[in-house]
Formats: structure tokens, C-alpha cells, sequence
């Protein structure tokens, strides 16, 4: 069997690093089997991305040079209120990027993994969403969550052999997420001020990174998944409002020295939080599909959300990391 050239798209955002950091925990697919390039913008700017493939864009011409086999874009445009001031850019990186991989991987045979969100949703009703859930593009409430609803239906659509992994409310160990902002606003005096409408499940990267890994193995060796979109996210659900309370139980727990406890937070409404893109007050994702799945490795059992930012805050050990 030939090595796997796997071409690693966004390896410096938050699920990139975590894809990186856990590849050596990955015990089927032998790391000696695995040519892997991970470009930086420098090497690859994505940015450049036209909106119909042309030779001579960075990617294109990556792709032409690696020749990967196997390829996972954790690449995306994901600042939420920037993208409403920058929806050219967002569209760019959500959706022409997906567009010019599945031209790729149709043409090459290559194998294409892809991650979602659950801001392709318009937050209606109280159940979670399942992968079946009708996802239009201008249902989205947000230039960022139609611009992915938008890649999505790009590969959707597309003949190339295409695994999408939907999740939503991601943090991780490395990067800016919301356990980190949470434990920073802590430190200072002014009250923090929580939403409390918005329902979805803190997702750990390092699971999802563990997650696409076995996916990679199981498409190499012969026993893909199934289907073409999973949705990934842990168990249970929350609100924001909920989620920062536990952060700080934690915290304290832990011995971190913050200004605030849990019973110092405001909840307040999504129409009082003022931001620029609307979000989704219903983010709750139905992971029957991945269940079915019965992936009985303990890394890759979808975590309890509480669990897994306990660990996550202690394992910060009191340090707010960038």
C-alpha cells in the first residue's frame, strides 16, 4: 500500500492545533504510513481562494504540487460578528475553499473531510437538530452561518468522496474559546454579563480531533462511515449563561484566584448582549448517526460536557493561555 499524502488545511486555528497534538495518539493508522503537509498562509493563502478554481491560486497550486490523497479543511472564516463587515472574505474561506477541494477530490479521487457548525441553523424550536434537518442557505441568521450552509451544500452536492463533521460550541486546550474569555473576565471587576437563551453542548476539540482521525483510519483501510455528514457535539446541553457558571465552579474548585464566582454572573437575553450577528437559540444537535456508529474507544465516546471542561479547567491549571 502507498503512503497517505493527507494535506492539513488551518493547522494553526483551534481545531488545527488539536488535530496536530493528538495525531500521535492515533493508534490505527500508523504515522510512518502518512506523508503529511500542513501549509501555513504563508505557504498557502486561502484567502485567495477565487469562487471558481483557477490554476494559479495558492491552492490550486498546492494541490497540484502535493497530489494529496486524503485531505482535512479545519480552515475556516469563523469570527462571527466580524464576518457581517467582512462577508466576502467569509464567504472566500467557506465556501469557494470547499469548492475548489471538492473539484480536487472529484477529479483525484481523494478523500475529503470537512467540518460544520451548528450556526447553519435558524435556532427555531427546542429539539436538536438532526443531520435530515432542512439547512437552506438564507435560513442561517448569520453571513457566517450562510456562508457555511452554503460549503456545505457544496459538497453535499458534490460527486467527490466527502465526510462533513458538524459540531458547535468547540473548546480546547489551546486557542481562544469561551472557558478561556470566561476565566479572563473573572479576573476583573465589572459583573459579567452571560446570555442565557441561547441552548447548545461545549464540545471538546481534542475529541473531535480524535474523532476525524479514526474517520481518516477507517476511510484508509477500507471501512469508511457510512454516511456523508455526522453530527459530533457531547452530551447534554446547556446555556451560555449555565456553561460560564460551571466554568467558574470549576475554576474556584480548582483554586484559581478569580474576582467572580458562579453567583456573580447577570443572565440576560440575546436581544440585550448586542452583537452584530445574530446566533442561534436552539444549537442542539442530534448525534444519533454518530451513535450508530458504536465507537467504543474511550476517546472516541462522545464526553460529557461537564466532564470535559473540568478537565479542560484543570488541566489550564490556573494559566490563561492564548
Amino acid at each position: 500500500m502507498t503512503a497517505m499524502r493527507l494535506l492539513l488545511l488551518g493547522k494553526s486555528g483551534r481545531l488545527g492545533r488539536s488535530l496536530l497534538a493528538s495525531r500521535s495518539q492515533q493508534r490505527s493508522l500508523d504515522p510512518r504510513s502518512v506523508c503529511l503537509y500542513a501549509p501555513d498562509r504563508q505557504a498557502c493563502d486561502l484567502a485567495q481562494t477565487p469562487t471558481a478554481p483557477t490554476a494559479d491560486s495558492p491552492l490550486q497550486q498546492t494541490l497540484a504540487t502535493f497530489k494529496p490523497t486524503h485531505i482535512i479543511n479545519a480552515a475556516a472564516y469563523t469570527a462571527v460578528d466580524r464576518a457581517e463587515t467582512e462577508p466576502a472574505l467569509a464567504h472566500t474561506l467557506n465556501c469557494a475553499v470547499p469548492n475548489c477541494l471538492a473539484h480536487y477530490a472529484a477529479a483525484s479521487g481523494a478523500y475529503l473531510i470537512h467540518y460544520s457548525t451548528d450556526y447553519v441553523f435558524d435556532g427555531s424550536g427546542t429539539d436538536a437538530w438532526p443531520e435530515t434537518a432542512h439547512c437552506a442557505v438564507d435560513q442561517a441568521l448569520s453571513v457566517y452561518g450562510r456562508t457555511k450552509a452554503a460549503g456545505d451544500q457544496t459538497l453535499l452536492n458534490s460527486p467527490a468522496v466527502v465526510l462533513i463533521l458538524r459540531s458547535g460550541w468547540l473548546f480546547g486546550h489551546t486557542g481562544p474559546d469561551f472557558v478561556k474569555t470566561v476565566l479572563r473576565l473573572a479576573h476583573q471587576a465589572p459583573p459579567l454579563k452571560i446570555v442565557n437563551d441561547q441552548w447548545g453542548t461545549p464540545t471538546p476539540t481534542q475529541w473531535l480531533a480524535h474523532l476525524t482521525w479514526e474517520a481518516l483510519s477507517a476511510h484508509w483501510q477500507g471501512r469508511p462511515w457510512p454516511a456523508r455528514l455526522y453530527h459530533c457535539s457531547a452530551r447534554g446541553e446547556t446555556t451560555w449563561y449555565d456553561y460560564a457558571c460551571w466554568i467558574l465552579d470549576c475554576a474556584h474548585q480548582g483554586g484559581w484566584p478569580l474576582q467572580h464566582r458562579a453567583g456573580d454572573i447577570i443572565g440576560i437575553g440575546s436581544d440585550a448582549a448586542g452583537r452584530l450577528a445574530q446566533r442561534p437559540r436552539n444549537a442542539r444537535l442530534d448525534c444519533r448517526r454518530l451513535d450508530a456508529l458504536n465507537l467504543v474507544t474511550p476517546n472516541l465516546q462522545r464526553p460529557d460536557w461537564r466532564q470535559a471542561v473540568a478537565a479542560c479547567v484543570q488541566d489550564l491549571n490556573g494559566d490563561l493561555i492564548d
